[in-house]
């Protein structure tokens, strides 16, 4: 195995436990996903079935990871013929959210851990000229990947202020108040993205609902425009 092949296997070794660490994180919301899943995996085939419906969840995770990162899959890793089993609207929603959350969560610290590089790479090899890269007292702490569990629309936000409104960002960080100003905002996006989802999904119901792929398209649909309002209107903000 060449030397690249194998250190993309070790990174995408490690990618899948810290996948497994935050569905362990999230495990509450994971059991009650679980357990629709499990109870019309058995539905379908039986419960003397060995289907679990928590490798289910799990491999549809690192299916998003792996083909948004360029990872390569095993056979049995890109097996979703069970997946037709799912044919209930309301799993589908929570087994797609559960599903895009952790995905997300783990891009974000790819996105995070590469940028951390290169800031470690400039510092290292180029001399400074950032503004932002002042010293002394006006000297910024960057935010720590971790310091709170700010969620996706929170680190979006954290983004957005960082990119146009740096000193608004610099004095949440300086005073230690990021995590207190953006967890509401992540909160806040969540709960419109539920109430804009269930408005939608009542007014575009699907014409056979035991078609899953037809119900998924349905929902990303509506979760695409959804999203694209909560954007705009709460998380590109200033906070």
């Amino acid at each position: 195995m060449r030397s690249r092949d194998l250190l993309k296997k070790v990174i995408w070794d490690f990618t899948k436990k810290r996948i497994d660490g935050i569905i362990k994180e999230n495990h509450a919301k994971r059991g009650d996903i679980k357990g629709a899943v499990q109870s019309m995996i058995d539905n379908r085939y039986g419960k003397v079935s060995e289907i679990d419906g928590a490798d289910l969840i799990t491999k549809s995770i690192y299916y998003v990871v792996a083909t948004r990162c360029g990872f390569e899959l095993t056979g049995d890793e890109q097996d979703f013929d069970i997946v037709t089993a799912i044919n209930k609207e309301d799993v589908i929603y929570e087994l797609g959210t559960f599903v895009s959350d952790v995905s997300c969560e783990v891009l974000k610290e790819f996105s995070y851990n590469i940028s951390r590089f290169e800031r470690e790479r400039r510092m290292q090899y180029e001399p400074d000229t950032s503004v932002h890269g002042s010293r002394g007292r006006d000297a910024v702490p960057e935010y720590q990947h971790g310091e709170g569990k700010l969620g996706k629309y929170g680190l979006m936000a954290m983004d957005y202020l960082k990119e146009n409104h740096y000193q608004r960002y610099k004095s949440l960080v300086r005073f230690g108040r990021l995590t207190e100003v953006l967890e509401p905002v992540n909160r806040e996006a969540y709960q419109m993205i539920d109430t804009m989802m269930e408005r939608y999904l009542k007014n575009h119901k699907s014409e056979n609902p035991a078609d899953t792929m037809e119900m998924y398209k349905i929902r990303q649909q509506g979760m695409m425009q959804a999203e694209e309002i909560v954007i705009h209107e709460i998380v590109n903000q200033y906070h």
